[in-house]
């Protein structure tokens, strides 16, 4: 199946960029082992194999611009092939100039499939989901250079659930998430005050539906937001950049009343001092596409990364991330993430590159916690 998958994708690839300007192919091939092949408390130690395809291509029509992109990315266990993965993904996107703007327009599917281990007692039940996702947006740019821009987009998203299937039980597969789609209205404006600072300002409205029949079988609620933020992008200094934004979303029920408010922002920094380059990012948001309890999520999150120039021409990276997130109507749903990792990056020729790396990782929900480690030997190439 899996020479079937990559043989299509090469072939789908080849077709795509024989009309295309420009091309860009990008392949990987990763070799790992991980002490927690399952994901859950159980563990279980296991070697794996990963393996993506991108081609990315464009085209100038004179009067538009068009971009696309394919790419497929598979996992396999040596042990638990249950828990094997694979994913593919089609996007483009438009570009059209216009008197005093610009029209955007893009599109993307994604398909899907994963497979995970429920742990009941001592007993570890294997699931297999596929999905398809899909999103297409359109957004008007209007700019004078060098002194403000003014945006307007809608896009729409959504997920279609396969019935997920139980691979060592006797039993029918069974459908286990709602089908989702959610529709967005957003516009934002930004003014430059200064030669290194920029003002702006967003405001956004989500709606989410979800079908009746899912809404009742899955006890998903279709919730709507709000929101309004403020923000700024500065340089004070030459080796310091920030970005920040700050506001409120309001979150509403199906029926169209307000439930409650939540504060959101996100702020961003990066410096370097001496040879190290230093980032990090911290923000609060609202979940309403997939909210950890159904139907509306305050999900906090922080990241910092840190990168050295190692020997010949190699570079040491280290990172820290960790997520939080609780439901706002079911305040015991929670879901929370914090991994180390470390790695080592370079080039090997102009074409071939190298990754070593290795992550030391916590995940859990309200129904336990467990760890994972796993170690990681990735080389690429592009042309």
């Amino acid at each position: 199946m899996r020479i079937i998958f990559v043989t299509a994708f090469i072939v789908a690839a080849w077709a795509f960029g024989a009309v295309a300007s420009e091309a860009r192919y990008e392949a990987s091939v990763t070799s790992g082992w991980t002490d927690n092949a399952t994901d859950t408390p159980a563990g279980g130690a296991d070697l794996f194999v990963e393996q993506g395809h991108a081609v990315a291509v464009g085209l100038d029509l004179g009067w538009a611009v068009l971009r696309g992109t394919i790419s497929a990315e598979t996992r396999h266990h040596q042990s638990f092939g249950e828990a094997d993965d694979w994913v593919a993904r089609g996007g483009g996107s438009i570009e059209v100039p216009l008197p005093g703007m610009v029209l955007r327009g893009s599109a993307a599917l994604t398909r899907e499939s994963d497979g995970k281990f429920l742990l009941i007692g001592d007993l570890l039940v294997p699931l297999r989901s596929e999905r398809t996702q899909g999103e297409v947006g359109f957004e008007l740019v209007a700019e004078e250079a060098g002194i403000r821009r003014s945006t307007a987009g809608v896009s729409l998203r959504g997920v279609m659930n396969d019935p997920t299937s139980f691979p060592t039980l006797p039993v029918a597969a069974e459908r286990l998430s709602p089908d989702v789609g959610m529709l967005t209205f957003s516009g934002r404006h930004e003014v430059v005050i200064g030669a290194d600072t920029v003002l702006n300002g967003a405001a956004q409205y989500r709606n989410v539906r979800v079908p009746a029949d899912d809404s009742l079988a899955f006890g998903r609620t279709a919730f709507s937001a709000l929101g309004l933020r403020l923000g700024l992008e500065a340089r004070p200094v030459p080796d310091l950049t920030l970005k920040a934004d700050a506001g409120a979303e309001s979150y509403f029920d199906p029926g169209g009343l307000a439930v409650g408010w939540l504060p959101v922002g996100r702020i961003e920094a990066e410096t370097r001092i001496g040879d190290v380059q230093i980032g990090g990012a911290a923000g609060i948001d609202l979940e309403l596409f997939d909210p950890v309890d159904g139907a509306a999520s305050r999900k906090i999150v922080a990241a910092m990364r840190l990168a050295h120039p190692g020997p010949s021409e190699s570079t040491l990276l280290v990172s820290l991330d960790a997520s939080h997130e609780q439901g706002l109507i079911g305040t015991e749903a929670v879901k929370r993430k914090l991994e180390f990792g470390a790695a080592l990056e370079g080039r090997l020729t102009e074409m071939f590159g190298y990754r070593l790396g290795f992550a030391q990782g916590l995940a859990g929900d309200s129904s336990g916690a467990y760890a994972t480690r796993t170690l990681r030997l990735t080389l690429s190439g592009s042309s």
